[in-house]
């Protein structure tokens, strides 16, 4: 009974709930990842391959009636190589479940199916994070220095730590110091964490990530608005500007001051994308403080805000015809105007589930138990930097 229940816990996880987890982690993550493009023609072995073009052709202009043809200039291209990133999932099913169905049919189906609903929420929440980080995996930072201690006091971003994750504590170098600790505990007020396990000795400035998270994670919209470091192994410096996203910062040009959003500031951020690159914005991104700002702004001229539904079921905010979407993991601060058909998921297949001469349960080795592991390979790419603006230096509300 118990190899029957699990060849058909195995056939119920690949031909009913692998279609239902692969169209909740392609439209149902969030609203950037259900829109933009999903790609495995550029992906070649393990690595991304993508053509990047720029500038113009040189072979247009006007001449005399008698006059030289245009000489045939094709656009400036490069190549873009760079290798797929791996984020996984597992499930884990008991042999007392197993047993146990025995006298009860329904119940393995029952638990199986809350693990995965759990599992893919958990997967789909993971999964836009990264979309919005730089690909390190860093999470936040130690506040001061700990000793003999299971809290972790902590800088920022405490809203991304949840009790019964897994992290990983480094050294600002990246020197593992603790690997897979549980959180139990998340005090957000006084902005600490605790986790299970031995004491530890932290120094101020050590890392956080989600375990094995470390240098491992999405290329992400952090990576790809920073013109100070190399994109897909593409230098961003000399004459590379035309790899660069275009940046207004508003603290900067007053003084180190941040200032109020401004809808005037806004069509600016709009217009930089289309005259440095012919960029047409059709989707803005902030966290919740300078969402917050835009309502305010509406407020300020008695205006209703317009809200406008999204694929996916997502809604968001309605600014001059486009979104205006409000993110949990985006930066403080800041608002990104992005063209979403420079965007694209590219990977090696669909999510899918690991298979073991066949099976996608497997025996975990020394335990009474079965697991089943969903997998993808693949990462964030963008092929026009320069037709998307960063706006910085927003007072949030």
């Amino acid at each position: 009974m118990a190899l029957s229940t699990v060849a058909m816990m195995d056939k119920a996880l690949k031909e009913h709930y692998l279609p239902v987890v692969q169209d909740q982690m392609d439209n149902h993550s969030g609203p950037m990842i259900s829109m933009i493009e999903k790609n495995t023609e550029e992906v070649e072995g393990k690595n991304i391959k993508m053509v990047l073009k720029y500038g113009r052709s040189g072979g247009v202009g006007a001449s005399g009636e008698t006059g030289p043809l245009p000489t045939a200039s094709p656009r400036s291209y490069e190549h873009a190589e760079w290798g797929t990133k791996n984020i996984f999932g597992t499930i884990a099913i008991s042999q007392k479940l197993i047993l146990a169905s025995k006298s009860n049919k329904g119940s393995w189906a029952r638990q199986l199916s809350t693990q995965l609903e759990d599992t893919t929420n958990d997967c789909k929440d993971d999964f836009y994070r990264q979309i919005f980080g730089d690909g390190t995996g860093i999470i936040t930072t130690v506040a001061s220095a700990t000793s003999a201690k299971t809290t972790i006091p902590v800088t920022n971003n405490i809203k991304f730590l949840r009790e019964g994750m897994r992290i990983d504590v480094l050294a600002s170098d990246g020197t593992p110091k603790e690997a897979g600790r549980s959180i139990i505990m998340r005090d957000k007020a006084n902005m600490l964490i605790g986790v299970a396990g031995s004491a530890m000795t932290l120094a101020q400035g050590d890392i956080i990530t989600v375990a094995g998270a470390y240098m491992n994670e999405l290329t992400g919209m952090k990576a790809i608005f920073d013109n100070d470091k190399d994109l897909y192994k593409i230098p961003r410096s000399g004459d590379a500007k035309w790899f660069c996203t275009n940046i207004i910062d508003l603290a900067v040009e007053n003084s180190g001051t941040m200032q109020e959003l401004d809808e005037i500031r806004m069509q600016e951020a709009i217009d930089e994308a289309d005259e440095e690159a012919n960029s047409k914005i059709d989707y803005i991104q902030c966290g919740a403080g300078v969402a917050r700002a835009y309502q305010y702004l509406q407020q300020s001229f008695k205006r209703n805000v317009e809200y406008m539904n999204l694929k996916g079921g997502f809604k968001a905010m309605s600014y001059n015809g486009m979104p205006l979407r409000k993110e949990t993991y985006e930066d403080a601060n800041v608002m990104r105007f992005l063209n979403q058909k420079d965007f694209g998921l590219f990977r090696m297949s669909d999510w899918d589930w690991m298979s073991e001469d066949g099976a996608t349960l497997h025996r975990v080795a020394g335990t009474a138990g079965y697991e089943a592991t969903l997998y993808f390979f693949g990462d964030l790419g963008c092929r026009k930097p320069k037709g998307q603006t960063l706006m910085k230096g927003i007072i949030e509300h």
